[in-house]
């Protein structure tokens, strides 16, 4: 899982600098495997859950977690070979790394 505020293009300003790093080294290893494994068929990608109601999260997040689990799920079921490399939110739409 990533997270489009710690993105380099969502970012606007720097808060939680660990939790930006690690992300962002897990956007490149994501980058990365999906170039190592496109020719043997795998779909890898980063996934962008929403702005969780979670103890992380927050209540004033807008998004319950049934309602990111059911959309996540949508996007694992409607993955083809050219979603290999993208960056996807809960909601099926393809984000900017």
């Amino acid at each position: 899982m990533s997270s489009i505020i710690r993105s380099i293009n969502g970012m606007s300003k720097p808060t939680l600098p660990a939790l930006s790093v690690s992300k962002a080294a897990l956007n490149i290893v994501t980058k990365m495997m999906a170039n190592r494994l496109s020719k043997k068929n795998f779909i890898v990608f980063a996934a962008h859950p929403g702005w969780v109601k979670t103890d992380f999260g927050g209540k004033n997040a807008p998004i319950e977690p049934a309602d990111s689990i059911a959309g996540m799920i949508n996007v694992f079921d409607y993955l083809v070979s050219k979603d290999n490399d993208t960056f996807n939110d809960f909601q099926r739409n393809k984000l900017k790394w």
